[in-house]
């Protein structure tokens, strides 16, 4: 399934009628939606091609352009999309009166205290240094530990997510199964690539003067950014239309 076709699938989420019996509101609505989306993609292909310039080229001395380092220019604006959407899903569960999107809020302030405050990381150094952790099968010892947290916490989060999802009307369940989908997206980019990431480690695997490595690192760091803008897009276009019911 190409992208096109996926964000066919995410924006007709709460579509019941053709986009001529809905009113001219839901439709104008809508259109504005998309063009956040295609400015948020905008925004991470220039970030992108900036990181090219860095690397390739030697216009851009700041290591900060680099995609794949902590304290990017790119993860800054990865922060701005997470704390953004927290914040949305609060204004819904004010707007709706359900407590429920607070698990998702919830759900991405984590991802943004993860990604700033390197939790996983941190966390990961402790379990190995004092659990013994060994490498194996390829990955590091640090590569456990920190599947180690994000099972810990993904635990917590997806326990929540289900219980809710359970206690939802039809419409609530079929947000909560698109957001799933979106999650499981993002976990195959943050966790599925670094895997494969740690893997192909050795810098001296290569395709003319890019190793193989950083290929697989810009496209770790690459689609997480396009899931989260993806994310903030089906956010901000829910919000809108629950404001207008």
């Amino acid at each position: 399934m190409d992208f096109w076709k996926l964000l066919k699938i995410f924006g007709t989420y709460s579509i019941n009628l053709k986009d001529h019996e809905k009113p001219y509101n839901a439709r104008h609505k809508s259109k504005s939606s998309f063009k956040i989306l295609i400015c948020l993609i905008t925004g991470d292909f220039v970030f992108l091609f900036l990181a090219f310039l860095h690397r390739y080229t030697g216009i851009l001395s700041d290591p900060r352009f680099n995609l794949t380092i902590d304290g990017s220019f790119g993860e800054f604006y990865q922060y701005f999309k997470e704390i953004f959407i927290a914040m949305i899903f609060a204004k819904i569960s004010r707007l709706l009166r359900l407590p429920s999107y607070l698990v998702w809020s919830g759900l991405f302030l984590y991802f943004f205290f993860d990604d700033a405050l390197r939790i996983h990381e941190n966390l990961g150094r402790f379990i190995v240094r004092y659990f013994g952790y060994i490498p194996a099968y390829g990955l590091r010892a640090q590569d456990f530990a920190e599947l180690t947290v994000f099972g810990f916490f993904g635990v917590i989060f997806f326990s929540l997510i289900f219980f809710t999802y359970f206690r939802g009307d039809h419409i609530r369940r079929k947000v909560w199964q698109h957001l799933i989908c979106l999650i499981i997206l993002l976990v195959i980019c943050g966790i599925g690539f670094d895997l494969i990431h740690s893997f192909f480690s050795d810098k001296s695997l290569a395709i003319g003067p890019i190793t193989i490595s950083s290929i697989i690192g810009v496209m770790e760091d690459f689609g997480e950014m396009l899931v989260m803008s993806l994310c903030t897009w089906y956010v901000v276009d829910l919000y809108k239309r629950e404001k207008m019911k």
